[in-house]
């Protein structure tokens, strides 16, 4: 159980920061090609350097193409977070001052 908070923690952590560094960019093909990047780089950070470095016969286990392909959905979940933030985050109604939605008065 330990070993999955890890993963959940390490990889909900490059989500935010993907997030942090992409939010005003452009959407589009740029952004899924960043997303594929963070992807890969996951994927060699992760499976094939420290996952050896951790546990030695673990990593003979891990089927490298599936686990590939997984970070590479990972990549293009990534890619697709503005479509979540601009649904989650309300859109700020503007009213003009002096009216009972003011704070102020």
């Amino acid at each position: 159980m330990a070993g999955f908070a890890a993963l959940l923690l390490l990889y909900a952590s490059l989500g935010v920061l993907f997030g942090l560094l992409w939010r005003d960019r452009p959407k589009g093909s740029r952004l899924l090609l960043a997303g594929w990047g963070v992807g890969i780089l996951a994927y060699y950070g992760v499976i094939r350097w420290t996952l050896p470095e951790f546990s030695p016969i673990g990593a003979l286990y891990v089927p490298n193409h599936q686990f590939l392909l997984a970070h590479l959905i990972f990549g293009t979940l990534l890619a697709r977070y503005t479509r979540f933030r601009d649904r989650l985050l309300p859109t700020v109604a503007t009213t003009p001052a002096g009216t009972a939605a003011d704070p102020a008065l």
